[in-house]
């Protein structure tokens, strides 16, 4: 995890412990508690069950450091680039991504998942002038 986000998920943490016990006192209600949070009341509500449920506000946001589900894999970016090289040199990416869907079958991730492990050997974007 970065310094930043580290030192922010903290200060986060600790905001949250001084609203959340200002509110189960009484002096704030949901919507004040979210408000000073920065956050929805809806989920001011989901970290107070959290809090309650796990008896702390000491948490870290699962998502950190996982990668993603629609990044291709390495296998699949081999491929690509092979495939580009051999049969699909000068298409631009919105083409080659066409055709890698419809004749190779591949499945339609977003296009910048697949071809942007390429640069080298995509053809510069044409500029408008």
């Amino acid at each position: 995890m970065k310094v930043g986000r580290a030192i922010q998920e903290g200060l986060r943490m600790l905001k949250f412990d001084d609203v959340h016990s200002r509110y189960q006192d009484g002096k704030l209600g949901c919507e004040g508690a979210a408000e000073l949070l920065g956050v929805d009341v809806r989920t001011f509500l989901r970290w107070r069950k959290r809090c309650l449920e796990t008896g702390t506000s000491d948490w870290r946001d699962e998502r950190l450091g996982k990668p993603s589900h629609r990044k291709a894999t390495e296998a699949e970016v081999e491929k690509i680039t092979r495939l580009y090289r051999d049969k699909y040199r000068g298409f631009n990416v919105a083409h080659f991504h066409a055709y890698l869907c419809w004749e190779e079958g591949f499945s339609c991730k977003p296009w910048h998942s697949v071809c942007r492990p390429m640069p080298p050997l995509l053809p510069p974007a044409p500029t408008s002038r």
